[in-house]
């Protein structure tokens, strides 16, 4: 099946991870992809997660979807790829930023040239392009009405076979272009209080047409907004803006070019 429309292309950008934990239990939970462009002709491409599950977690099981071509735009809707990252390699995975305490990043293409390499098998993913960042223009010009989606793996509705994650729905609670208390997050409601949906990717889309200051709009839109945390504000949720991980990412990318002398 080739995926064309952003709204189809959008649900790969996640994928389910299985966390084994200190306590030798295991929860579900939320990973996405991002990319960015390093050079003309070259991209970096991360596994975003929160930092609060990856602590608490010492190996994991990931579900990748299966392509059928390296244009990454054909998918094999019957096999699912699973790999589990063990405890001598998950927690060197990640990257931990002093830039925020929400979550953490982990270049993933090691990880996907291994499946290559070794199982002869295409991973199909869409990464959300850190150029879909709002600037402070597009964010006065959203509405509070305006819905905000986000993507997850809850626990109460499991796809055994399909491994898709769930598309959720909520509000502006407080505006886009500001900060609350000071700090580089919004808040959404209703509240989606639950281990499940933290580390979500948070977005607007519209296709055919949307509504800006100036009236409606024809076309697609696609903002990227930040990243659920969880954190309950008074039966509400924050999220963490989308310019601190990409804040995160040139970090890496800078410490990966310029690595500190031993």
């Amino acid at each position: 099946m080739k995926l064309e429309k952003i709204s189809e292309r959008i649900f790969f950008s996640t994928i389910k991870m299985s966390l084994e934990t200190k306590e030798e239990t295991h929860i579900t939970a939320t990973g996405f992809f991002v990319s960015k462009m390093v050079s003309k002709d070259e991209f970096v491409v991360f596994l975003v997660a929160s930092k609060e599950l990856i602590d608490n977690s010492i190996a994991a099981s990931l579900v990748f979807h299966e392509g059928l071509d390296n244009a990454g735009l054909d998918i094999n809707e019957q096999e699912k790829i699973h790999i589990r990252i063990g405890e001598n390699d998950w927690k060197d995975m990640w990257f931990y930023s002093d830039k925020t305490s929400e979550f953490v990043i982990a270049p993933v293409m090691p990880v996907v040239r291994f499946i290559e390499a070794k199982l002869d098998k295409i991973c199909f993913f869409q990464p959300i392009d850190l150029t879909s960042i709002s600037n402070e223009e597009q964010l006065k010009d959203i509405s509070l009405s305006e819905d905000i989606l986000f993507l997850a793996y809850p626990k109460e509705i499991v796809q055994e076979e399909e491994h898709m994650p769930v598309l959720g729905r909520a509000k502006l609670a407080t505006a886009l272009f500001k900060s609350f208390n000071n700090k580089p997050e919004f808040l959404i409601y209703p509240s989606t209080t639950t281990s499940d949906t933290s580390g979500s990717p948070v977005f607007i889309l519209n296709e055919g047409s949307f509504m800006t200051k100036k009236g409606q709009v024809l076309g697609n839109r696609f903002l990227f907004l930040g990243i659920l945390n969880n954190q309950d504000s008074n039966g509400l949720t924050k999220v963490t803006k989308a310019n601190v991980l990409n804040n995160v990412v040139d970090e890496f990318i800078e410490k990966l070019i310029k690595p500190e002398s031993i």
